[in-house]
């Protein structure tokens, strides 16, 4: 009896709450190594995205529940007459929670360049401001808890997008805007991948994104990690990809795993409860019984 009555606890406590797909936390952050080419220049350096809060935007009439990272890292690099690059990346990046589907991301690039060396050295800052939007975001037909192996579909994207550049505080040109509508081609590879990173190994689900002009997105999901360990980007037939990020650390406390170990805690409250009644009434019913003599020891001479 009282094994059901746990059994039926543990369950109840368990169906009781709504299991998000991808749930953040506070302190939940994911660091990358990041590879890119910035104004024909490989650029290397280390991003971190870190969960800020919940909120719901509306792009294109439709309401998206996201997770807010914010986006920061430096990038440096190098190549011919430009003897160094750095980078600061600052911005906000917004993706469903129910998927991890790219909604929107804002994103300034402070770029500092030298040319040439000592009294011949110029320095210029450029500074790039991108902010661009996914309708219906980018991905959306990803599903954590229910894509599977070997799955496969098609997403149409509207996607509107904005590049600012400024050189020296001044604003250079004009901002360039695209609208562009892009259907992509999305399939999940037949088998899982093992990925090694400086973070550890991970199960992963390999998913790859194509569109019609031979650009490819591939992406290494990792359910233990809650994020994407490893993302490669390529264009037309390149060999190597165009830009890569690598995690090499992260912290992501998984709510289905906090909630289950509250279940089973209050489980284990409720099922402490009913043993303790159920001995009080067992003691309660117990017949009473007999007085027994038990000799008092005595301490000092016998009395008269």
């Amino acid at each position: 009896m009282v094994l059901a009555v746990v059994c039926l606890s543990a369950v109840l406590l368990l169906g009781s709450f709504h299991v998000a797909a991808v749930e953040r936390t506070s302190g939940d952050f994911y660091t990358y190594d990041f590879e890119t080419e910035l104004m024909g220049i490989r650029v290397t350096g280390e991003l971190r995205y870190e969960f800020e809060k919940t909120e719901v935007i509306s792009l294109e009439g439709t309401d998206y529940a996201v997770n807010v990272m914010s986006i920061s890292g430096e990038l440096s690099g190098g190549v011919l007459m430009i003897d160094l690059v750095t980078a600061t990346v600052d911005g906000t990046v917004y993706e469903t929670r129910d998927g991890s589907a790219l909604v929107k991301e804002e994103l300034t690039f402070f770029v500092n360049t030298t040319f040439g060396t000592g009294q011949f050295a110029q320095v210029n800052t450029l500074v790039e401001e991108i902010s661009s939007s996914n309708s219906p975001p980018l991905l959306s037909g990803f599903d954590p808890s229910t894509t599977a192996l070997g799955d496969e579909w098609s997403e149409t994207v509207m996607i509107r997008a904005v590049n600012s550049t400024w050189l020296d505080g001044v604003l250079w040109g004009d901002p360039v805007w695209r609208n562009q509508t892009i259907q992509y081609d999305v399939s999940v590879d037949s088998a899982t991948d093992d990925i090694t990173t400086e973070a550890g190994t991970f199960e992963c689900m390999m998913i790859t994104v194509t569109n019609g002009g031979g650009d490819s997105l591939v992406y290494w999901w990792s359910a233990e990690v809650g994020n994407f360990v490893r993302i490669h980007t390529y264009s037309d037939e390149d060999v190597d990809p165009r830009e890569s990020l690598v995690l090499t650390d992260y912290r992501h406390e998984d709510s289905v795993n906090v909630m289950l170990i509250v279940a089973i805690g209050g489980a284990v409250l409720v099922a402490s409860i009913i043993v303790l009644a159920l001995v009080l009434m067992m003691m309660r019913r117990r017949p009473p019984q007999p007085d027994t003599y038990e000799p008092q020891l005595q301490l000092g001479p016998p009395q008269d």
